[in-house]
């Protein structure tokens, strides 16, 4: 399968080619700090030969070809995924979304899971045409207004090392999803009572 030009793929591959150290919000003593991991097992020999610079600085073994069928068949690249993809914290506790993975990832807070910001990512997904959600293409402007001094705080995109932190103001539900890779969802839900939480 060959497609080469995606919009904001300079981007990324600016973004890739920075190693960025770890950024984010750093909670104080008192406050808890729930984990979450941003995954991918992009295989760099592969997704860097597609014409896009060096989109992958991972050591994954799934391929370009076997992503690409995975997200046209099922819907979904099993091995891009937030982990785990259900939170439980407690009111004045934080997140840190830490991208483990070798692509540029978002962590980012929607009211409803909407499309990629790649259209062609989109195309597999056979929603062509589809647009994404205000959030999604707001931090990826964000993002593309300065790739080579990205903060997660502000974007809500991950590069690679990089965190996103969060301590929500309110108990309720969350949802966040990758604005890349839509079928990347968690959802944090935050309580106010004291009793233990187990997720």
């Amino acid at each position: 399968m060959r497609w080469f030009l995606l919009r904001g793929a300079t981007t990324v591959a600016i973004c890739l080619a920075i190693f960025a150290a770890p950024s984010g919000a750093l909670a104080s003593d008192h406050q808890r700090v729930k984990q979450i991991k941003i995954r991918d097992e992009c295989d760099p020999a592969t997704f860097n030969n597609i014409g896009l610079g060096n989109i992958c600085i991972g050591d994954g073994h799934t391929t370009f070809a076997k992503f690409a069928n995975q997200v046209m068949t099922r819907g979904r690249a099993p091995q891009w995924r937030f982990s785990p993809d259900k939170v439980h914290i407690r009111l004045g506790d934080s997140f840190t979304a830490k991208n483990d993975g070798g692509e540029v990832h978002s962590f980012t807070e929607v009211d409803r899971v909407g499309p990629s910001v790649i259209p062609q990512v989109n195309d597999l997904l056979h929603m062509h045409g589809a647009q994404p959600n205000a959030a999604c293409s707001n931090g990826f402007a964000t993002l593309n207004a300065d790739p080579a001094h990205n903060d997660p705080q502000r974007s809500t995109f991950v590069l690679p090392g990089q965190s996103f932190t969060d301590t929500p103001d309110e108990a309720g539900t969350e949802l966040y999803q990758c604005c890349i890779h839509p079928w990347m969802q968690a959802v944090v839900t935050i309580r106010q009572d004291g009793r233990d939480i187990d997720d």
